[in-house]
């Protein structure tokens, strides 16, 4: 590359200068127009609500969006769900933006691999699709703790989803990292984002009045002032809220377009009317109705008789009109000028008429373990959807295509019972080369992405709708069934714990998708098989292969420490000194301690304790089992209690309850119990490095749970998407390749777990399973998943 001379500097300084003045010349005879790409030329005003429609620039538009999580759905599938969205009808991506996951721990921000966002909503753009976004900072989701970083639940005094400086804090910076990112993505900028959601149905929440307002603009800095909205941090476009009929009367805000959730045609009229008179209705500034209600040509009676109407939610308005029977009561009330009355009442239902959108028309519904299989019929549900465009309405469907719940991010239910989300966000059993029937979540498309019966009714409708041609689906992704895994190599929880307290992992940041190079070696070093060539080595010469973290993650290395944590007393997860002080956001916790006595044992555990005396399980504690009786063993005896987070709280009250593993004291015979050595065991991808080949051990007769075992899956060509079934094993986590797949249990519904084939390699691919209780003989394979009893959704 040339260097320039101290002499030759003032010749390219005279040259650049020229260069300047000449540009200026030319173009001033030119339009500025013209160096704006064609494709931003016409974008001025984005989607507007304008009386009963959405516009976008000079046209009228209907919103036919669907849902599809781009966390949910491994990165190399998303072209193809977003291209069967397109063909069926549909316009509109909608997405929820996951802050646990993008924010794992505070101000370290995540956006790569299946994280990231922006190519998500890119990709949509260029299959033709435009995007609605639900950044949160809450999103429910069916998500652990509704998409909300656990670490914020270090604070013992934190307020979620209010406007608590702790918790504001931290929406600020992540919001800040967050909209970055977003603000490029917007219509006006040449992105396709043409709507916002405001938080995600706070009114059935409504913990504080400040939090919505704060949440639509963004900053917590002047509460007395509403108009800035997201403009704060440069969001431009449409603004929303998303409600049930639970929370539609207490979610709605000033300046943002109210839309609905929903599932069945009963509550559509319902919340249809009442959408009517809370968007800048008779839920207008008690200033403006004060206004309208004091004016000197109305009298006093008519007066009354807007108040009263008002206080009665316009219950007998429809779209556009008031009633006869209302105009004939508003007329006999007042002794005034009724027919000015008539006018201001009118004038308010005019107002009042703005898009009606379902944001959510909910396709089917979610399992709960233990549960049954809900489904939703696929004839119901086109009645629903024709009913709610015929009148008027867009819609959204929630799930167009649900996903898969990998590894732990989960949510549950928490009402008179606890009630931990399944694994699957979406699948169904397949019938023929096209179709299946119904599906968990019962979303359009099933986990694996194939048509279902809801989608071939759905894309005729939406066709018709459209009166254009739609493109064709694309061809289904092939499956397979891979021949049965025998578990060949077992170790031990307890024969673990020694590694781990001498392990130091380290986390490598790398865009490779290659198979995990540790787990490859390891599989390679414990069934004898050939060597092959590690793409990183973790020193020159050496086998050790440094660990891929998320593909599209660069950055240095990170060591991270496994050892166990002393402490006098019970730690709860997210309060553990791990981490960089963020505490353990997922997974199992293991708590250690001795004792000399038996006894009954009883303290507060959250979610799922297994309780061991040495090595032998002898009961549970959870939220029903309260207590488990301590056998007479003599002399000092290792007490241990597995406690499993089988996901928190995504919606409801209790949100702020939400804290893992043991809460406050165990006691023993009512005496509080002290010395514990506490084992983070969240099985990141650096878990499993702490025993490699050599520390494995062959299957024994009768194994010691809880356990891990290890197999290896043959792939002989190219690989294909398929279900794992684990029958005769009853509860645990598997991994492929590193990947953790989610849970299994044995209580159903869900009996399969999704293997997407893009995480499979050909050749050798390592599998471990771990199993708390009972293993089976083999892992077994299948095309189709198994789903459970079914349970029609009413």
């Amino acid at each position: 590359m040339p260097t320039w001379s101290a002499r030759r500097r003032p010749g390219r300084t005279l040259g650049l200068l020229l260069l300047v003045i000449l540009s200026f010349l030319v173009l001033r005879r030119w339009s500025w127009r013209g160096l704006v790409p064609t494709w931003l030329r016409h974008r001025h005003s984005g989607l507007q609500a304008k009386g009963q429609n959405f516009m976008l620039e000079d046209s009228t538009f209907w919103i036919f969006g669907g849902s599809i999580h781009y966390f949910r759905v491994p990165r190399e599938y998303w072209r193809d769900r977003l291209l069967k969205l397109r063909a069926c009808g549909l316009n509109t991506l909608t997405t929820y933006v996951p802050w646990n996951l993008h924010e794992p721990e505070r101000g370290k921000f995540d956006f790569s691999g299946n994280l990231d966002l922006e190519a998500f909503v890119l990709l949509a753009a260029e299959v033709g699709l435009w995007v609605i976004l639900r950044p949160g900072p809450y999103v429910c989701s069916e998500l652990d703790l509704g998409g909300l970083p656990s670490w914020l639940l270090q604070d013992s005094g934190m307020r979620l989803r209010t406007t608590y400086k702790g918790f504001t804090d931290a929406v600020d910076l992540y919001f800040d990292h967050l909209m970055s990112r977003v603000v490029p993505l917007q219509y006006r900028y040449g992105g396709p984002v043409i709507a916002v959601q405001v938080e995600n149905e706070y009114g059935s929440y409504n913990r504080d009045p400040a939090y919505m307002p704060y949440v639509k603009r963004e900053r917590q800095a002047d509460l007395s002032d509403p108009s800035q909205a997201l403009e704060d941090r440069g969001i431009v476009e449409l603004l929303l809220t998303s409600d049930n009929k639970d929370g539609l009367s207490k979610g709605v805000m000033d300046g943002v377009l109210a839309t609905i959730n929903l599932q069945s045609q009963s509550e559509l009229q319902l919340l249809v009317t009442y959408l009517l008179s809370v968007q800048r209705g008779c839920l207008m500034g008690e200033e403006d109705l004060r206004y309208r209600a004091s004016d000197t040509s109305i009298s006093p009676n008519a007066s009354l008789v807007l108040w009263r109407f008002c206080e009665r939610g316009c219950a007998e308005l429809v779209p556009g009109v008031i009633s006869v029977s209302l105009g004939q009561s508003c007329a006999k009330s007042g002794s005034g000028s009724n027919t000015r009355l008539w006018t201001v009442l009118r004038g308010i239902v005019v107002a009042s008429v703005q898009p009606k959108m379902v944001m959510e028309y909910w396709t089917g519904w979610f399992d709960s373990w233990g549960g049954p299989h809900n489904i939703l019929d696929s004839s119901e549900v086109l009645k629903t959807v024709s009913a709610i465009v015929d009148a008027g309405s867009s819609i959204n469907l929630y799930m167009f295509h649900g996903g898969t719940n990998f590894g732990f991010m989960n949510g549950a239910l928490h009402f008179q019972d606890y009630k931990s989300d399944v694994t699957s966000y979406g699948k169904c059993p397949q019938l023929g080369p096209f179709l299946c029937t119904q599906l968990y979540y019962d979303a359009v498309l099933t986990e694996a992405g194939d048509y279902t019966a809801k989608y071939v009714k759905l894309r005729e409708f939406f066709g018709s709708v459209s009166g254009a041609p739609l493109p064709l689906p694309p061809d289904l992704l092939p499956k397979t069934a891979y021949e049965a895994v025998k578990p060949v190599f077992c170790l031990s929880l307890w024969d673990v714990l020694p590694y781990l307290e001498e392990a130091v992992g380290r986390e490598v940041r790398s865009r490779t998708t290659e198979l995990n190079c540790v787990m490859r070696s390891q599989v390679e070093e414990v069934f004898l098989l050939p060597s092959r060539p590690c793409h990183q080595r973790a020193n020159p010469g050496s086998g050790g292969c440094l660990l891929p973290a998320t593909p599209g993650r660069r950055g240095p290395a990170r060591l991270f420490s496994m050892q166990p944590v002393s402490s006098e007393k019970p730690v709860n997860m997210e309060n553990l000194p791990i981490n960089d002080g963020n505490g353990q956001s997922f997974g199992y916790t293991l708590y250690e301690t001795t004792i000399t006595s038996s006894g009954i044992l009883s303290g507060l555990v959250r979610d799922r304790g297994q309780v061991f005396v040495n090595t032998v399980s002898v009961g549970f504690l959870d939220y029903k089992r309260k207590e488990v009786a301590i056998p007479l063993i003599q002399g000092f005896i290792l007490l241990r209690i597995l406690v499993e987070n089988c996901g928190r709280v995504n919606y409801g009250d209790n949100i702020n309850d939400q804290r893992k593993g043991l809460i406050g004291d165990l006691y023993l015979n009512d005496s509080p119990l002290r010395g514990f050595k506490i084992y983070s065991l969240e099985m990141k991808k650096g878990f499993f490095k702490s025993f490699l080949g050599d520390k494995w051990n062959p299957v024994p007769d009768v194994p010691t749970f809880p356990a891990f075992f290890l197999g290896v899956l043959s792939v002989p060509l190219s690989p294909y998407d398929t279900f794992m079934k684990l029958e005769g094993w009853e509860k645990g986590v598997v991994f492929v390749n590193g990947q953790n797949l989610g849970r299994y249990w044995n209580v159903g519904p869900q009996e399969t777990l999704y293997l997407p084939g893009v995480w499979l390699a050909e050749g050798i691919n390592q599998v471990i399973v771990f199993e708390e209780k009972m293993a089976g003989p083999m892992i077994q394979f299948t095309e189709t998943p198994h789903l459970g009893r079914r349970q029609y959704v009413d």
